[in-house]
């Protein structure tokens, strides 16, 4: 996903280094595919679990609570936050050293386990951590590519997932998006098209805020073909993005959230 996005961004490649607007792309286009799907499996309620009326025969397990949906809003806030500043800085800085900051995310989440996930780690996955994260952080020491604006963009998207993180393994855990609910893909799936109006929203705000000009510009260079061309390239990031982030919350169900980081470091030990 980071290679393609590079690419994407690079002038040498797609020529779209617009990461506000391909992320705004991106949650429409997840929710365009999931909103069918989820209402095809629940037509009564379209996927949303909100509750119609009093006679209404949704299980309890399924509902989606006042409580429940200001954590998803805040999971989203955060999503949108770390997505971004990642996406920006990999427009500034290199992959290998964009992910050497983000190896540093494992330590974030086991700070945060308990009051957060409310979840207690055996004592040994803070020493293996520590031994992860540092020799991550050796493998991809001395990048030639360091810019400190693109560093700290880097660092704060880090800071910003290990909340969200911790956050989105306990809504995976227990209530309507768990394993204990309808089922696991109906809830992973639920929670990611309920992520992804908001997303969409903030993003295109933030889009229009900052990238109108440039996306008119390049709607405007070339003929059809070239247009079209563009928009298969950031619809195929969508793809990608659609299946990482189903790919990531089917594993923080399964095991936990910091199994997720721990896999996001392999995954740096594969780039460099």
């Amino acid at each position: 996903m980071n290679i393609y996005t590079k690419w994407l961004f690079a002038p040498s490649g797609g020529a779209f280094a617009l990461p506000w607007t391909m992320l705004a792309v991106q949650q429409a286009q997840a929710y365009a595919v999931l909103q069918p799907w989820l209402a095809r499996l629940d037509p009564v309620h379209w996927g949303w679990g909100w509750q119609t009326s009093s006679s209404d025969s949704i299980p309890q397990e399924d509902m989606l609570s006042m409580a429940t949906f200001w954590q998803v809003l805040a999971v989203t806030v955060l999503f949108c936050l770390n997505v971004g500043f990642n996406s920006l800085s990999l427009v500034e800085i290199s992959i290998t050293l964009n992910q050497t900051v983000r190896a540093f995310l494992p330590a974030g989440v086991l700070l945060l386990a308990k009051c957060i996930e409310q979840r207690d780690y055996h004592p040994h996955s803070y020493w293996t951590t520590i031994v992860l994260v540092g020799g991550i952080a050796l493998a991809c020491w001395g990048s030639p590519d360091f810019r400190p604006y693109g560093f700290g963009l880097a660092l704060l998207s880090t800071c910003v997932a290990a909340l969200g993180t911790s956050l989105n393994g306990r809504l995976l855990s227990s209530g309507p998006f768990s394993k204990s609910s309808r089922s696991a893909s109906f809830g992973i799936a639920r929670l990611i098209m309920l992520q992804s109006l908001p997303a969409f929203c903030m993003f295109s705000f933030v889009a229009w805020w900052t990238e109108r000009d440039a996306l008119r510009a390049i709607l405007s260079e070339g003929g059809r073909w070239t247009w079209c061309q563009r928009v298969v390239l950031v619809s195929l990031s969508s793809c990608l993005a659609l299946l990482s982030n189903l790919g990531r919350c089917f594993l923080v169900a399964a095991t936990s959230a910091l199994m997720e980081t721990m896999a996001g470091n392999a995954k740096v030990a594969a780039l460099c």
